[in-house]
């Protein structure tokens, strides 16, 4: 018996970096889904068997015409119904009609509707612009930081280090 693969891929080209310093944010699932798959340089793909987190799928296309691709979206619809969102990382030429191509997840945009956020708050102080030298706003935690150790290097000048490996003028 043969089963066919009904697995989906979308390769998309998206102002999105992999470092995740900034995330796209959309208010539920139905409204992420839509933003991603109705962007216009796309390519999808039907058929393809099952797409394993953090692998590779190999695309029946040519390598030139998907080397500008940065991101992609798959479902393995034997499993669920789940979109899962991913960076592509590499590509690799196999045959003129088919490409390897490797992907990490986006966590963030994977399983942001699958977080159960608790009540929490976030504290944030702010400073004035003329006292923000570095250490000026520093609170004495009254954390022992141990035995002062000399730390005397020729290129920089002479300071002393404690234990905790933090610079300390007078006392910790």
């Amino acid at each position: 018996m043969v089963i066919t693969p009904q697995n989906e891929i979308v390769l998309l080209n998206l102002p999105i970096e992999i470092d995740q310093k900034n995330v796209l944010s959309f208010a539920n699932a139905n409204a992420q889904f839509q933003w991603f798959r109705f962007q216009t340089d796309q390519r999808q793909y039907d058929n393809i068997t099952y797409v394993r987190k953090d692998g590779y799928v190999v695309v029946n296309d040519n390598f030139d015409n998907l080397m500008h691709f940065n991101y992609c979206m798959y479902q393995n619809e034997n499993f669920s119904t789940k979109w899962f969102y991913a960076f592509i990382v590499k590509m690799e030429w196999l045959s003129p009609n088919s490409t390897k191509v490797y992907i990490k997840t986006d966590v963030f945009q994977t399983y942001q509707f699958d977080v159960d956020y608790k009540a929490s708050w976030i504290e944030r102080e702010m400073v004035n612009v003329s006292d923000d030298l570095i250490g000026s706003n520093l609170l004495n935690e009254g954390l022992e930081c141990g035995e002062y150790v000399e730390n005397v290097q020729t290129t920089i000048p002479r300071t002393f280090t404690c234990l905790c490996h933090c610079v300390c003028k007078e006392s910790c």
